[in-house]
């Protein structure tokens, strides 16, 4: 048997023990998001969305307990804990724009209820959000941040004004649109040295060797807002055994989806 020296204070009833369970589930409070979290992206079915749903939690469980602050928790503490996890949040989540933003495309682009263990992750207030085509979080994608306050001064009349995060799908719209350019390249540019383009981009992408960039655009943005709204074809239901690149892969050759599902499968090729 063990003895810790000096520490047996510590399991026996009265004060020191108390104090020393008090001091271990602050500790647990802080630390235990962010332990689940790494656990449930070690998991072998997670993909590239999965990331933001983790996140997501670890956000709004930490805002949840900040709440209620049931051990009390020092108010430098709580902010000190704010400040870390926004600013982790922000280097994965926020500054991805290089990568086409691409944890906030692909959760926006999972068409349907979230397949992975995180589930049992998520604080109760936010499992309305695993069928989120239209949830409140795409205007609101991070439960921690406070809102930018802009001061303003004319004369002597002194002005605050908030301004609101640009939103989820709005971010999506444009990453897909950045994509959808970078597979034309400058193949239809002029100067390009390219007779036919068509046929460049039979080579290069079949599925939009039909359509010029113009075209392409106009039928991604429709395709977008028809995947929001879940029209036909994006309203069929995901198969138990498809994952969310089978799912868009699969709309490829519906003319009312090939645009969107052809930029959009990129965001889940390599996961």
């Amino acid at each position: 048997m063990m003895i810790l020296q000096g520490l047996s204070a510590l399991f026996m009833p009265g004060g020191p023990k108390f104090l020393f369970e008090v001091a271990l589930s602050k500790l647990l409070q802080v630390t235990g998001p962010w332990a689940k979290g790494l656990r449930v992206l070690e998991a072998a079915d997670v993909t590239v969305d999965h990331l933001y749903y983790v996140f997501l939690g670890i956000m709004s469980q930490h805002q949840e307990d900040f709440q209620k602050n049931e051990y009390r928790l020092n108010l430098n503490t709580m902010e000190g804990i704010r400040r870390i996890a926004n600013g982790r949040f922000n280097e994965l989540v926020n500054e991805t724009l290089q990568s086409h933003d691409l944890y906030v495309t692909a959760f926006v682009c999972n068409p349907g209820a979230f397949p992975c263990r995180a589930v049992s992750f998520l604080p109760t207030n936010q499992l309305s959000y695993l069928d989120y085509r239209n949830a409140p979080v795409y205007k609101d994608i991070n439960p921690l941040t406070v809102p930018t306050i802009t001061i303003s001064r004319t004369g002597s009349t002194i002005a605050c004004s908030k301004q609101p995060p640009k939103d989820m799908v709005e971010r999506a719209g444009l990453a897909l649109q950045r994509i959808l350019k970078h597979e034309y390249a400058d193949v239809y540019e002029a100067g390009s040295g390219v007779s036919e383009p068509a046929a460049v981009m039979k080579q290069r992408n079949p599925a939009l060797s039909k359509y010029t960039p113009f075209e392409a655009l106009l039928r991604l943005r429709q395709q977008f807002k028809s995947y929001l709204c879940a029209q036909d074809p994006f309203n069929r239901k995901r198969q138990s055994t498809q994952n969310t690149f089978q799912w868009w892969v699969a709309l490829e050759d519906d003319e009312l989806a090939d645009v969107l599902a052809v930029s959009t499968k990129f965001t889940f090729f390599h996961v």
